[in-house]
């Protein structure tokens, strides 16, 4: 049986597409056999709005699978964090949210001023992740940490890095897996956090025996030495739902929006097919379930279409999969770069277990991206930014075509490589992390008997 400690502050029952990584895998790898999992986490807040701690939604699916987790740590704050949330509840409060946020990450600041608090907020959260980073590890120290044969860390928030990279340190004998579901030095950085986080990586990260990454074209700016695999996310075959009949051409979109995210090339096709009369703008809507949608409210009413838009807000997990079954298209955004190549999003994982249609629009500058090579085996459609005269053709003759199989049937259906999506199943996902943890495992114990046979043991 082997022992794995679980770093992550994302995780059951934490609503959110981060916290389902780590569950799903934990659940596969119990039901394969030979593992007792344990996660250590930051204290979290399910219930008092006028906690320190940011108030949390909690996620009823999610909750069902902490069954496999043998132990959960949650480490509470101490008298340094407990200073800084304060501070940060007083002084960082969001314009669009009415509590603390993150949104400034997210903003390509002009003028110096903007980018000077962009600077100073990156900077702030560097300071907590160092804070939380050594609560853990003198958590830890209250642990038996020699009965643990793998720790994984989730990143992000960094901190998980760094913990891992100190307990390493201190216990040489544990793996660790240092996992990356997204980059920490990353196109959102300034120059000067972008340079820091660089040597964060090299610093904390060192000592890892391999590192995990959710996209072969993720750039983790880790040491060169250090081994990198790929372990993508996934769906939960089991959370499977038959899609239903609607009454309405529903387009809808469950997550997070982002400023870089664009939603107008959809709002275009919808405005243009029906002042040619072959859509029937009663028939049609957008539905936005999640954080941001006064930015996508904002590009429906400046391509004409705001009285069709209908933004839903932040529900439950399982109210979303109740809407995506019933949904005509699904749509995802996203965008392409130089500095961030895109793969399959979180949330496209979700989408393929509904087995429904689906749009991907992409911004950036980087054309035929992975999602507009690979969009044809899941029977969907992808729109490229940097190539509109060629894929927005295709955008506005796909929603027809799909309206129009609506209009005959009451659902719309889709055609796609069953053997290509079943490859992202979380349980086919256990079996690839199972291989990744058996080989570090068995290459520590050869690199120990090769030590015993130097010395002549």
């Amino acid at each position: 049986m082997y022992k794995v400690l679980i770093l992550a502050k994302y995780f059951a029952p934490q609503q959110g597409i981060g916290s389902v990584r780590w569950t799903k895998i934990a659940k596969y790898l119990t039901k394969l056999g030979g593992y007792d999992i344990s996660l250590l986490t930051e204290t979290r807040n399910f219930y008092d709005k006028n906690s320190l701690i940011h108030l949390s939604k909690k996620d009823e699916l999610l909750e069902r699978d902490l069954k496999y987790i043998s132990h959960c740590y949650e480490v509470r704050l101490n008298l340094l964090l407990k200073l800084y949330y304060t501070l940060r509840k007083r002084f960082q409060r969001s314009r669009k949210y009415g509590g603390p946020s993150t949104e400034v990450i997210h903003e390509r600041p002009v003028t110096l001023a903007k980018k000077m608090k962009k600077e100073f907020y990156i900077f702030a959260l560097d300071i907590l992740d160092m804070l939380w980073a050594q609560n853990i590890v003198n958590f830890c120290k209250t642990m038996n940490l020699q009965a643990y044969d793998v720790i994984i860390s989730s990143n992000g928030p960094f901190w998980s890095s760094i913990a891992a990279g100190r307990l390493k340190k201190e216990n040489p004998k544990i793996v660790w897996i240092a996992d990356f579901r997204d980059p920490y030095a990353c196109e959102e950085d300034t120059p000067l956090s972008y340079q820091r986080h660089k040597r964060n990586l090299y610093k904390y990260c060192k000592n890892a025996d391999v590192i995990l990454r959710a996209s072969s074209r993720m750039k983790t700016n880790t040491p060169s030495y250090v081994p990198r695999e790929t372990i993508t996310n996934g769906y939960d075959f089991e959370e499977c739902l038959p899609p239903l009949k609607s009454d309405r051409f529903c387009i809808v979109y469950t997550g997070t929006m982002y400023p870089a995210n664009n939603m107008k090339p959809v709002c275009r096709a919808i405005r243009e097919l029906t002042a040619e009369n072959r859509l029937d703008r009663n028939d049609i809507s957008i539905d936005f379930f999640g954080e941001g949608g006064f930015m996508a409210e904002k590009q429906a009413a400046e391509e004409g279409v705001s009285e069709i838009f209908h933004d839903h807000g932040l529900v439950s997990r399982s109210a979303v999969l109740e809407k995506q079954r019933s949904a005509a298209i699904l749509l995802q955004m996203s965008r392409n770069t130089r500095y961030q190549k895109i793969d399959w999003t979180g949330k496209m994982y979700e989408y393929m277990m509904m087995k429904k249609p689906v749009i991907y629009t992409l911004s950036g500058d980087v054309a035929y991206s992975y999602p507009s090579r690979h969009m044809n085996q899941l029977g969907g459609c992808c729109y490229e930014t940097c190539r509109d005269s060629e894929t927005f053709p295709y955008l506005k003759s796909y929603i027809l075509q799909k309206y129009e199989e609506w209009k005959a049937q009451g659902y719309t259906s889709v055609t796609r490589d069953e053997s290509y999506v079943l490859q992202y199943s979380y349980a086919e996902i256990a079996k690839k992390m199972d291989a990744v943890i058996q080989r570090h495992l068995n290459k520590d114990e050869m690199h120990e008997r090769d030590i015993c046979n130097c010395a002549g043991i």
